[in-house]
């Protein structure tokens, strides 16, 4: 199965979140794949179940696969 591409990653992404941190009136989310997201608000950060990496690729015994590419934050 072909992973979904990120539509930004790495310092591109966090380039992207950084340039709303002065943002006091709006809420932000960005979905990091898999069940993650990155929340920002008033210049706050709240990850959810950030699954960032392929671990669970090759450390388990029922190996599960990652339906969108990894993101470095």
């Amino acid at each position: 199965m072909a992973l979904i591409p990120a539509l930004q990653k790495d310092e591109a992404l966090i380039a992207d979140m950084d340039r709303f941190l002065g943002d006091h009136d709006d809420f932000h989310i960005w979905w990091l794949g898999q069940s993650g997201y990155l929340l920002q608000w008033k210049g706050q950060r709240v990850l959810i179940d950030p699954y960032l990496s392929d671990s669970l690729t090759k450390n388990m015994l029922l190996p599960k696969s990652r339906m969108k590419e990894s993101v470095n934050l």
